[in-house]
């Protein structure tokens, strides 16, 4: 605990955010996990229940296909024609066999194993009377009513095994639905409990910024009051020391502070006696006074040239500063402009996505229609055979019919490919704009900042203006006090005949601090015969023949004289 207490206080605030942070990773690598099995699941429903539907639709096809060729077969007197309609029945079957040894293969359930277990007895079945009556034919062709009554067997049992293929499909589509739910309730559970981690830790880090608010503000308070009592003139207490970070280091700031504070107040009631001694040096040295006044003046004069032009260069600024301002607020409202189009922008491209969704949906309905006009087709041309001769034309219409549902089909499967190539492109457009609305808004977060700033640095100019004018009337006043004091220099020593009374006064002062024992380590007060020694060890400077001041022995400039102990407390 300890430890932590001596941390600064940015390491501390940096371990907080690396737990944080850690906490976010494990939550981020938590819901790509989720998106994973998540994905992985309807692959593996894409693999099998939707396959398994798509193939039972897809044999039914080619089933009905070789139905309608068998029945083409069964109708026809025409040797060529039956090789030629024989040859696509078998085409058919063989292209419906590829597509039952699929369904046999990706079947995982015992029901839907139990079902197409059925539908390959019925299927084999269907293949070897085919087969039977195909060598019959071949030996002997049976007559039109035998031939009749043959393909109304066959209409009967074929539509067992489409009902059959239906009910497959159908199980398929139905078992993809129910895991559909299950994954769409199980995401649900994950995207609670994600809440919840991630409302557990907003609370841990709130209970976290509390105590760490509380103890800075604990130490802040003992702080203030320890400067209370300095400001009361209390410089016995000790300000405590209980911690190695930054308030640790200003409590101990303080109490370096206070010690020092309390040996210089030390130091100047001993320096009372010395200043009483050292008025009639006062008197000595106001002669080197006027003389560096006149050195004074010609400096003033100087520094009030410099801070004029200083105020001419802060004037300009403030000018510029304000026209950067106008120019940041110009740029703010475009990038407000620019987010707001932005937001319509993403309104437009969510109705386009709409727009896509029911595209599909249509073109779904059309392949639909084209798959029933393709069974229409069949059935006609299988009427159409019944008919005989003058059912030849209806059996041509038929045939085009068929084709043109082919071409129908063929048509809404690549207009479904393109949309729903659309729609991928427009979701990750939509991605996209949704990222670019974002950066605009914290562009015009960062634009609003620097106006505010800017505004600032404006205001900040217009006072410095004014200060800068302020100080060179003050300069000049100095100017005229700095003349005056050459004059004024005479009366200096009447007015060291005061310091006496002051110095009496400056120790009723001191006498007002609580200052407890002496010697701290940074004083140590000087014995009391010394200052006699030292006042005896000044004299009167004496003017030369240019006017200056003469040192009264080597080694001594008059201001050293004309400061007296002053030396003694430049360091603070």
């Amino acid at each position: 605990m300890m430890l932590f207490k001596n941390m600064k206080i940015g390491t501390k605030l940096m371990i907080f955010m690396v737990i944080m942070e850690l906490l976010i990773v494990g939550v981020a690598y938590y819901g790509i996990t989720v998106a994973r099995d998540t994905d992985a699941t309807y692959r593996e429903i894409m693999a099998d229940d939707v396959a398994a539907s798509a193939n039972a639709y897809e044999m039914g096809m080619h089933f009905q296909h070789a139905r309608a060729n068998m029945l083409l077969v069964l109708r026809s007197d025409d040797p060529a024609k039956k090789q030629e309609y024989t040859a696509a029945m078998e085409k058919n079957l063989d292209e419906a066999d590829e597509c039952l040894k699929v369904l046999q293969q990706t079947a995982k359930s015992d029901q839907a194993k139990t079902e197409i277990a059925t539908l390959t007895t019925a299927y084999n079945n269907f293949r070897q009377s085919t087969a039977s009556y195909l060598r019959q034919q071949a030996v002997q062709p049976l007559e039109s009513g035998a031939r009749t009554a043959v393909a109304t067997n066959y209409v009967k049992n074929d539509e067992a095994i489409a009902d059959k293929l239906h009910e497959i499909a159908d199980m398929g589509y139905d078992s993809a639905k129910k895991r559909d739910i299950a994954i769409s309730e199980e995401l649900d559970r994950d995207v609670i409990a994600i809440v919840m981690v991630a409302l557990a830790m907003v609370l841990a880090s709130a209970a976290a910024g509390i105590l760490f608010n509380r103890d800075v503000k604990n130490r802040l308070i003992q702080l203030s009051e320890s400067a209370d009592r300095i400001a009361d003139g209390d410089l016995a207490t000790e300000v405590v020391t209980s911690t190695g970070d930054e308030l640790g280091d200003a409590a101990a700031s303080f109490e370096i502070m206070r010690q020092r504070v309390r040996d210089v107040l030390l130091e100047i009631n001993h320096g009372a006696d010395q200043v009483a001694a050292g008025a009639q040096n006062v008197s000595d040295a106001s002669v080197a006074l006027s003389q560096g006044a006149s050195e004074q003046a010609a400096s003033v004069e100087q520094l009030s040239a410099s801070i004029s032009e200083i105020a001419s260069q802060t004037a300009s600024n403030a000018q510029n500063a304000e026209k950067a301002n106008e120019l940041t607020v110009g740029t703010r409202n475009r990038a407000e402009m620019g987010n707001q189009e932005m937001q319509e922008m993403l309104a437009a491209m969510e109705e386009i996505n709409a727009s896509s969704v029911n595209i599909s949906k249509i073109i779904k309905v059309i392949d639909e229609i084209a798959f029933q006009t393709n069974i229409l087709a069949l059935n006609a041309a299988v009427e159409a055979a019944r008919a005989g001769q003058h059912g030849k034309g209806f059996a041509v219409v038929a045939e085009e019919v068929r084709n043109l549902a082919a071409r129908s089909a063929k048509a809404a499967k690549e207009t479904t490919d393109m949309i729903e190539g659309s729609m991928e492109k427009v979701e990750a457009g939509r991605g996209i704009a949704h990222k670019t609305a974002q950066a605009l808004s914290e562009i015009v977060g960062d634009v609003a900042s620097v106006a505010d700033i800017v505004a600032s640095i404006a205001k900040a100019s217009n006072e410095q203006k004014l200060a800068l004018e302020q100080i060179n009337q003050g300069v000049q006043q100095v100017s005229q006090v700095v003349q005056s004091n050459s004059s004024t220099s005479e009366e200096a020593a009447t007015a060291s005949q005061h310091l006496s009374a002051q110095a009496d006064s400056m120790k009723a002062n001191v006498g007002k601090f609580r200052l407890g024992s002496a010697g701290s380590g940074f004083f140590k007060p000087a014995a009391a015969a010394s200052a006699p020694a030292k006042m005896d060890a000044i004299q009167k400077p004496v003017l030369n023949e240019s006017g200056a001041v003469k040192p009264a022995r080597p080694g001594v400039k008059p201001k050293t004289i004309a400061l007296t102990d002053d030396e003694g407390f430049g360091k603070y």
